[in-house]
């Protein structure tokens, strides 16, 4: 990921604040699941510096999840969206559901 700052004129720097917003969070998450897990810790807290950096000097608002946080929800999300949906295109790929039965015998005080 190659990140580029470039100062702005003052004028613009609603904008410039926008910019890397967009830049720096939503477009490493279209690829992050391919290689997130690939990466060092060491790199995992370079990458989080980067945005705590950030957020010190004003290019991103404060309340943004860290990297971690959106990699976990957004794996979460695509997981679900795959088991939920009959018609996605790994669907087919995971395991039958089980269906478990519970035999619980029947207690007198049970009313």
């Amino acid at each position: 990921m190659a990140i580029i700052v470039t100062l702005l004129p003052t004028t613009h720097w609603q904008n410039h604040v926008t910019v890397v917003e967009t830049t720096g969070q939503q477009t490493p998450l279209c690829s992050h699941s391919a290689w997130w897990g690939f990466t060092s810790a060491a790199d995992q807290q370079r990458l989080e510096a980067l945005t705590k950096r950030g957020i010190r000097t004003g290019l991103c608002s404060p309340d943004i999840p860290t990297l971690t946080e959106m990699t976990e929800s957004t794996d979460d999300a695509l997981f679900q969206r795959i088991m939920y949906s009959p018609y996605h295109v790994i669907h087919h790929l995971l395991p039958a559901r089980r269906e478990l039965v519970y035999n619980i015998r029947q207690r007198h005080h049970d009313r």
